[in-house]
């Protein structure tokens, strides 16, 4: 696998040919292209709930510890629908934009939450009812040195 992506560039774009080339769903490509990417990143997963498109899960790469990353259920962030989630939902492209996540860190005072925003590259995947949008995002995990110096997203 880390042969096939060293020969594709380092976006969510790559995800669908390494699909092909392993014959997965593009779900598990995903997981799998987020777990080996050399950059700290999110892998997000947006489904279609009631002509709304919301947040369902996050899948952080081992270089984002200490942090956990999410959205809360209902937030604003779900509901606004010009974010780079919802464009690709409507979209074949993907979809460059800067997107929210929540940060959690536990500490012994407690957790930690801290809202940013990072680069993040979206994708429309399925059709129908089954259409739903996996969103990578690019981020620095602070304190520990592990910065992702993606450029910034125009």
């Amino acid at each position: 696998f880390l042969h096939h992506m060293s020969q594709q560039e380092n976006s969510l774009a790559a995800v669908p040919k390494l699909s092909q080339v392993f014959d997965s769903s593009i779900l598990s490509t995903a997981i799998r292209f987020t777990d080996l990417l050399p950059m700290p990143t999110v892998l997000s997963v947006w489904k279609a709930d009631s002509n709304q498109l919301k947040f369902s899960w996050p899948h952080a790469n081992a270089r984002c510890r200490p942090y956990r990353y999410g959205i809360p259920k209902g937030t604003r962030a779900e509901e606004t629908g010009w974010t780079g989630p919802h464009k690709a939902f409507r979209s074949a492209e993907v979809v460059r934009s800067e997107e929210p996540l929540l940060m959690t860190r536990r500490s012994r005072e407690g957790e930690n939450h801290k809202w940013q925003s990072f680069p993040t590259e979206s994708m429309g995947v399925g059709s129908y009812e089954n259409r739903y949008v996996l969103s990578l995002s690019y981020v620095d995990v602070p304190g520990t040195g592990k910065v992702n110096n993606r450029e910034p997203l125009t």
